[in-house]
């Protein structure tokens, strides 16, 4: 089977879906599943390997789109399969009519972007558009892919639900090939050995729940119940941005300045010291479709304090002898508490051996199989 791979752009600056779809071509690579990735839209300047991109910057406007749906109507018929990674990009949805016009089979994975939330974000366009065009397409795909139930649940069809959503999980192999270093990332940001370090390593976004940990932490250390010397917050992310500036305002309001700082956004080796270095990664999200960082974490051996907001959850904290982290609800009574519960002592071998069990189950030798079912 040949696959082609269509999404809006590929810039690592766009958040979880580059990388989302990066990790599914590794997956089918491994699995020797020929495929082709075609991006519209925002692109880095190196490509990766099998793809073709239009770039929204090198070829302004509609132009862009043009090439991109030219390309698409020449190339179409060396693929079996048509796999859509994005829903509402204008010059995507030309290809959604185009394969519906020439009875193509499509699969679809929204990547979060048929949720309730996300649908408020450009509403009325969504809401026309949805009626217009969306639900036929839904209902046309043969699998619409979700990473959890949760997803599968609460779709927005715009109409009459389809009956082809089934739960196919991302696949996560965090860094193969490069080994995290604790004490590198410390000295590096003169952390001492013995406070304790909650990561956020995210896209700096509302959505986050950001503001809410910022706030949960500044009232416990006020109230007495926690000591900030103790304490160290990392904002790891891209944060030259407004959302960023308005939480600068909010540490600076609630006093962390000293505990909390932002260090912008790490790849690499950074990235995977800033993992291992970490007590917890935290990601107190108002709505996660999937949360690639919260796997890496895991599989780095860190434990994670994530809110019920994170479609995920059920999966990383279904079994009652595995404890991977702390899980709240999204209030922020309960996310003082969960903090609190993070600060007393564990077993940190345990811990950080849960961990791992939990994000192993991401892995690509773990969801192989599970991919041939459909691409085979």
């Amino acid at each position: 089977m040949k696959v082609l791979h269509i999404v809006d752009g590929l810039h690592p600056k766009r958040g979880g879906v580059p990388t989302a779809v990066l990790n599914v071509t590794t997956l089918f690579k491994t699995a020797g599943i020929e495929y082709k990735i075609l991006s519209i839209g925002d692109n880095p300047e190196i490509l990766p390997e099998n793809t073709i991109g239009f770039n929204s910057k090198q070829i302004a406007g509609q132009a862009y789109a043009s090439e991109g749906v030219n390309w698409f109507k020449q190339n179409y018929t060396a693929f079996d399969v048509i796999y859509f990674h994005s829903v509402w990009n204008i010059a995507i949805l030309q290809l959604y009519a185009f394969a519906l016009k020439n009875n193509l089979t499509y699969y679809i994975s929204p990547h979060g972007s048929l949720d309730p939330f996300d649908i408020k974000k450009k509403f009325y366009f969504k809401k026309i558009l949805g009626k217009l065009i969306v639900n036929k397409i839904l209902l046309n795909a043969k699998y619409i892919f979700c990473t959890s139930q949760i997803e599968t649940d609460v779709i927005h069809y715009f109409g009459e639900k389809a009956k082809n959503a089934v739960v196919l999980p991302l696949p996560v192999d965090y860094e193969e090939g490069i080994t995290g270093d604790g004490v590198s990332f410390r000295t590096k940001y003169g952390i001492d050995k013995n406070q304790f370090v909650f990561l956020f390593l995210s896209r700096i976004n509302y959505k986050k729940g950001l503001n809410n940990f910022i706030i949960a932490l500044s009232e416990l250390i006020k109230d007495g119940q926690i000591d900030s010397a103790r304490l160290s917050f990392i904002i790891a992310g891209d944060d030259k941005n407004e959302y960023a500036d308005e939480m600068r305002v909010l540490l600076k309001e609630y006093h962390l300045e000293n505990t909390a700082r932002f260090i912008g956004l790490i790849t690499g080796q950074d990235k995977a010291d800033a993992y291992v270095g970490a007590d917890a990664f935290v990601l107190p999200s108002k709505n996660e479709n999937f949360g690639l960082a919260i796997v890496e974490a895991l599989q780095s051996g860190t434990p994670v304090l994530i809110s019920k907001n994170v479609y995920i959850y059920k999966e990383l904290f279904e079994r009652a002898d595995l404890s991977p982290g702390w899980l709240c609800e999204s209030d922020l009574s309960d996310l003082k508490s969960c903090i609190l519960e993070a600060l007393k002592p564990h077993d940190k071998d345990k811990l950080k051996k849960d961990s791992f069990t939990v994000g192993e189950q991401y892995k690509t030798g773990q969801l192989a199989n599970m991919y041939l079912k459909f691409f085979n």
